[in-house]
This record gives structure tokens, sequence and C-alpha cells, in this order.
């Protein structure tokens, strides 16, 4: 259980017991022995525990995970549908794993018994977030590629709305790298608006994704600042073909285009 659905107290005992991992009794008791202390289950009107244990804070759902408060409750206060066991032997696993099922078979015949390696589970949990790490990679590609497309046809129906315009300029003696700064620069205008709203868009979305995907709730700096640089340069560079189309019009055939 996560360590956020409990508020921390400082009072008497109480009949529940509860053990607590490092990461909890770090946040809410720092530099205290949480020994002792009492903690309220399920919100503000639940029960309270003490707690009487802390265990050692290690990774709960993924290898890549920041450490999470975590609340350990007995299986008599908490029962559950169903219930893992972890063991660990010098041994071979397979070995353990024959006597680990004799005994749970001799104890309770009837409960159902499934076993599994630590590194069979591990692989299973990471092939199923490395396909969605995948398909998310895979469609922000294409969003991208499509942005990337749309700015390109954009830029080049507003160059062939301006060629009268150009072809004008041109003729009054503005040079080609003025014409090809100054088409370059709308476009840069253009990017810089659309990826300053993406990157607002994305800070105010952290805090839904973060409930979601474990890590997401510290803010990383250098993605915030490389990753927009990035789509303003691609975006830039995909400009820049017809901005050199614009700036090698011919001026006499400018002032004829329609």
């Amino acid at each position: 259980m996560r360590g956020r659905r409990f508020n921390a107290e400082d009072r008497a005992a109480s009949p529940l017991v509860a053990i607590v991992n490092g990461e909890f009794a770090k946040r809410y008791w720092p530099d205290q022995d949480p020994i002792g202390k009492r903690l309220r289950l399920n919100g503000p009107d639940g029960p309270s525990a003490t707690v009487v244990g802390i265990a050692k804070t290690v990774r709960y759902l993924l290898p890549w995970e920041q450490p999470q408060p975590y609340v350990y409750l007995p299986y008599e206060q908490s029962p559950r549908s169903s219930m893992s066991l972890v063991a660990g032997s010098a041994d071979n696993s397979t070995a353990l794993a024959g006597r680990l099922r004799e005994t749970i078979q001799r104890l309770a015949p009837e409960m159902p018994f499934n076993v599994r390696t630590v590194a069979s589970f591990a692989q299973s949990t990471l092939s199923n977030w490395l396909v969605l790490i995948q398909m998310i990679t895979v469609m922000g590609v294409l969003g991208l590629i499509l942005a990337l497309v749309g700015l390109y046809g954009l830029v080049s129906y507003a160059v062939s709305r301006r060629t009268a315009e150009i072809g004008v300029r041109m003729a009054m003696g503005a040079s080609r790298g003025n014409i090809l700064r100054s088409v370059l620069r709308r476009a840069a205008v253009l990017s810089a608006t659309g990826v300053l709203v993406g990157s607002a868009l994305t800070v105010m979305a952290a805090p839904v994704l973060s409930a979601g995907f474990v890590g997401l709730d510290s803010m990383n700096v250098a993605s915030y600042v490389a990753i927009p640089a990035l789509l303003l340069f691609v975006n830039i560079a995909a400009c820049y073909a017809p901005a050199r189309r614009a700036a090698n019009l011919d001026p006499v055939r400018a002032l004829r285009y329609e």
C-alpha cells in the first residue's frame, strides 16, 4: 500500500499494527524513530495503526521507479483475495519451488499455487513496458512527421500567396538573402508559437501523467529544454526548401504571377 493514503500521527498505542518502509519513515518522520508512531489508515476517518517495524525501500513496480513510501499490513488486518510469496535460496530455484509447493499443498490443499522466477517476472513486466514505449515512440514519430509535412505545406502556400509581393520587393532592390531571412523568420515565429503552446500543455499534463507513470513527477529540465529546441530546429529546417525557392524567384515572373 502506498504511504500517501495514510496520515502520520504521534499518539498512544493502537491494537492495529503496520510496518513502513524506509522511504515512508524518512518522508513523514525525518530524523525520528518511527517505531511506536501511529498512522491513520484509509483517510482521516479510518482506524489508526502503530508502526512496529521498518522494511527496506525497494522497487515495487518498475526497475527505474523513484523511491515510494509503502505500508505493510498483516493479512488478518487486511485480507486479500490473492497473495504473493517471495522466497530466496542459494540452491536451484526449481528444487525450492517443489518444496514450497509441497508445503503449501500440505497446509492448504485447496489453495491454487503458481510458481515463477523473479527473472521471468521481471522479463514479462519489462516486455509489456517496452511494447508500450515502442507504441508511444512510433506515435510520436508519426505525429512529428505529420506536423512537419503540415508546416511545410503551410509555408509553401504562404510563399505562393506572396509571390507577387516578393517580386515587387526584389524589383525594388531586396536581395535573395533578405527574402530568405524574411520567409524563415515567419516560419520560426510560427514554429516557436507551436512549441511554446505544446510545452505549456506538457507542463499542465505532467501531474496527470505522473499519477500513472512512476518517475514523471520529477521535472527533467534537460528534457523540457532540449526537446522543444530540437523540434524548433527540425521545423525551421523543414521550411528551408520553400524559403530558398522563394529567394530564387525570377522577379519578372513573380510580378506576372497571379
